[in-house]
């Protein structure tokens, strides 16, 4: 079955494997449209942060949870991801929805195609 990760970096990591992923821009609408279209069960949160994980559930409509786990796509899978659209100074910690709109972010779909 399909899984539909929530991450919060583009970051994709295959050790030993060959992998190939499409990763488009995609509106706030859409990425509600393809959340919706999942089960449930097959959703995956893997955001590492609380204010990521609140504006995600805003933007989806539905409850994101923290969950720091680590992401492998098989053939078909999918992630949305919620991208800072700048690098945060380190040990910057965002604690707010409003610091997020502040700083800015965008949301991509992420596909494995191989």
């Amino acid at each position: 079955m399909v899984k539909l990760y929530l991450m919060n970096s583009p970051i994709m990591v295959f050790e030993g494997e060959s992998a190939v992923f499409r990763a488009e821009k995609i509106s706030p609408e859409e990425a509600r449209r393809i959340f919706n279209s999942f089960n449930p069960e097959n959703i995956i949160s893997a955001i590492g942060h609380e204010a990521t994980a609140k504006a995600l559930s805003v933007i989806l409509g539905a409850e994101v949870k923290v969950n720091r786990v680590m992401v492998s796509f098989d053939f078909g899978d999918m992630a949305i991801v919620f991208r800072l659209k700048q690098r945060l100074p380190e040990g910057r910690v965002i604690k707010s929805i409003e610091e997020l709109n502040e700083i800015g972010y965008e949301l991509m779909l992420v596909t494995r195609v191989v």
